[in-house]
């Protein structure tokens, strides 16, 4: 595509607010297991397909600890921020997430 039908396209997107494809709203969220008092932190854009998924035993890194229910989540714009934001959440104690 040439250039100033790039710029032209990506300026009607914004005029008229359609939502970029790239831009989704993506979600962190922790699991809990009370059965092995574990927890999980994850991202996902649907939350409640991704919770079935680890308690159907369909997610290797979870699937000895079921069942998992939600405990926390939160909303970001896009996925690289919902990453970085995992990623935080990853490297605190996990007794100070309590």
């Amino acid at each position: 595509m040439a250039p100033f039908l790039r710029r032209r396209t990506l300026l009607r997107r914004a005029s008229i607010n359609i939502p970029d494809k790239n831009r989704m709203t993506y979600y962190l969220y922790i699991l809990y297991s009370s059965a092995h008092d574990r927890h999980y932190i994850g991202i996902s854009k649907n939350i409640d397909k991704r919770l079935s998924e680890h308690n159907a035993g369909k997610v290797f890194s979870t699937r000895p600890y079921q069942p998992y229910e939600l405990v926390h989540q939160e909303e970001y714009p896009d996925k690289k921020l919902a990453l970085n934001y995992s990623r935080a959440f990853n490297a605190a104690p996990s007794s100070s997430l309590v």
